[in-house]
């Protein structure tokens, strides 16, 4: 990986916790800025180059200027679109169909992850108030009401220093929907669960009857794993219950395995 000489690319990510619930903050909250969460792909951007998580640094032609010696931390999005959209923009170079968020700066000639937050989204709001991320209220620490259509939104506390760990410095939360549905089968695991279940592939029934799938989900328990594992052919068929973040056109967003019903 290669970035300008001064402005090497961070290792690290840095991780949200997530709310159970709307309201449910740590007792630390602390003044926050809520801002809206983004279906995209985490990239950092210089002048130059873009940084995706987990892939290597490349040059970029996004309408975005971005000046010599700064590193932006953002969300690379197709408006309107989601991450896979973002995926076929990247692999045809279509960059006229994305767009890059702005929600911090790491570098502005010099280091500045060690500002306090209010700091660096100020800076971010004086030089690309067309670029920031949407935020919908005042900094406070109770979470606002968040909109229909917002798929989520984050928390940062404003007088915290930048964070490559998770922490509660960030919290998520993201819209919860639940789909009840029935069990077609289950997709063998990976890595240390490889010879049992690893996900359920679940499914809705059609007016004929039959079952039409609409996706696999994952989040098992150990036990709910043994169990499917010892004796698949007693769940299929079973009723159970999905949880979800919405959905990316006609695909549940992080479909996750409930319980059965």
């Amino acid at each position: 990986m290669r970035l300008p000489e001064q402005l090497p690319a961070p290792t690290f990510w840095p991780a949200f916790s997530l709310c159970a619930s709307i309201g449910a903050l740590p007792s630390s909250a602390g003044d926050r800025i809520w801002q809206r969460k983004e279906d995209g792909s985490r990239a950092y951007l210089s002048s130059d180059h873009l940084v995706l998580r987990g892939s290597a640094v490349r040059n970029h032609a996004l309408a975005i200027q971005v000046p010599d010696g700064w590193l932006l931390d953002g969300e690379l999005i197709v408006p309107g679109g989601t991450v896979g959209d973002v995926t076929s923009a990247l692999a045809r170079k279509r960059w006229q169909d994305l767009r890059y968020v702005v929600f911090d700066v790491l570098y502005a000639g010099t280091r500045a992850t060690s500002l306090p937050y209010r700091d660096r989204w100020a800076m971010v709001c004086e030089r690309y108030p067309e670029h920031s991320v949407e935020v919908h209220a005042l900094p406070q620490a109770a979470m606002p009401p968040v909109p229909d259509d917002w798929e989520g939104v984050i928390g940062k506390r404003l007088d915290a220093a930048w964070s490559d760990g998770r922490s509660d410095d960030c919290v998520k939360w993201k819209r919860t929907g639940f789909l009840e549905a029935v069990i077609m089968g289950f997709e063998e695991g990976s890595g240390a669960w490889r010879g049992q279940a690893g996900k359920v592939a679940f499914g809705l029934p059609k007016p004929d009857g039959s079952l039409l799938q609409v996706g696999v989900a994952g989040g098992l328990s150990q036990a709910e794993r043994e169990a499917f594992t010892h004796s698949p052919a007693t769940f299929i068929g079973r009723r159970c219950l999905i949880r979800h973040y919405g959905m990316n056109r006609l695909k549940l967003r992080n479909p996750i395995f409930e319980r059965l019903l």
